[in-house]
């Protein structure tokens, strides 16, 4: 499709970027197609795919003139794009050798990176055969548990089917069930737990399609952060590929717009603080919250800023309630171990270091 525009375009003028990608990018794909402008309409079925995959990013609103000469643009398409097979399947065994699928992005995300910063940040490339063993292992001790046992989860995981008394059980651990990777990178983990969670539902007896399965679980379940921008990015590229695969639909006005990630794959630094020696005293989602946030994926165009910016308030309220709930626990228990180190002993000895603590105890 791209390699036919371009090669029109260049009959007409050229200005490849400006005349084509911009509005393919951001007037067709990530605008309704009733609200598309005569330019776009005449990309012909393209579907409105939404997700923030196809947003401005920062970078591109402060540099909005910016554009590649028809010169590189050629260049990408008879060098790389034009000289391998892409596909959106990641390890397809049948295509392993003349077929680049998404999993390569972060390969080359990982291998471009200084050795410096890969150190600092830790970001190695996991091999897959290490992502399956963690994951369905981590997948198994999440969920076994009596009356469900091992063995029927490793032979839900191998596409067994299971008894309507495990099924049953199954279901019920799968709702509300969650996922998520502190360091998730570019999503290697990420891509692995939403496949396989998608087989348990099935296994358990969920006869929907694949596709509508799989979205739903990438919606409710899969959770992840990483310290690295393009990291997230990579791995909301990855997570969104996951789901238009595995799609049937061949109207185009028909296709789901993908959810919005940013809410589910987020930038930060989750190894950072001490959450994992003492987790913090969060309470469960409020009820707003949680309708918050099934807006928000579902959302698009001016009705997403409002959106998150609501549940970036909640989100602090809590944290901060959570904040201030560990500090009345360590006031607590500061003042309670002056009141012992003041009172006696079974000798009838007082601590003489206690009186230099004094004024602490009093201001707590």
């Amino acid at each position: 499709f791209l390699a036919s525009r371009f090669d029109e375009c260049m009959a007409s003028g050229g200005e490849f970027h400006q005349r084509v990608l911009l509005p393919l990018f951001f007037g067709t794909l990530n605008t309704p197609i009733h609200r598309r402008a005569p330019a776009a309409r005449r990309f012909g079925a393209v579907p409105f795919l939404n997700g923030g995959l196809f947003t401005r990013t920062p970078l591109e609103r402060r540099h909005a003139d910016a554009r590649f000469s028809d010169e590189t643009l050629g260049e990408l398409f008879s060098q790389l794009l034009g000289a391998y097979r892409f596909t959106a399947r990641e390890e397809q065994g049948r295509w392993s050798e003349v077929a680049i699928d998404p999993e390569m992005l972060g390969r080359a995300f990982e291998s471009l990176m200084a050795s410096r910063e890969r150190r600092a940040s830790g970001a190695y490339y996991t091999p897959q055969a290490l992502v399956a063993h963690v994951a369905d292992q981590a997948l198994i001790s999440a969920l076994a548990e009596a009356p469900l046992s091992r063995e029927p989860l490793h032979r839900a995981l191998n596409g067994g089917s299971l008894d309507e008394s495990a099924a049953s059980v199954l279901r019920e651990r799968l709702r509300g069930f969650t996922v998520l990777d502190p360091a998730s990178g570019s999503g290697a983990f990420l891509v692995y737990l939403l496949e396989r969670i998608t087989l348990l539902h099935r296994a358990a007896g969920d006869g929907r399609a694949v596709a509508t399965i799989r979205r739903d679980v990438l919606a409710q379940a899969i959770h992840g952060v990483d310290v690295n921008p393009t990291a997230v990015w990579l791995c909301e590229l990855r997570l969104w590929l996951s789901v238009v695969i595995e799609s049937n639909e061949m109207q185009m006005s028909a296709v789901c717009p993908l959810p919005n990630l940013d809410c589910n794959v987020r930038v930060g630094d989750s190894l950072a603080g001490d959450g994992f020696v003492e987790p913090p005293a969060l309470v469960g989602p409020s009820a707003a919250l949680v309708r918050l946030r099934d807006r928000y994926l579902r959302a698009a165009g001016p009705r997403k800023a409002p959106l998150r910016r609501a549940i970036a308030r909640d989100e602090a309220r809590r944290a901060l309630a959570a904040i201030d709930r560990q500090l009345l626990a360590v006031a607590a228990a500061r003042r309670e171990r002056l009141r012992e180190r003041r009172s006696p002993d079974l000798f009838g000895e007082y601590d003489r270091s206690a009186g230099a603590s004094a004024s602490d105890g009093r201001l707590l």
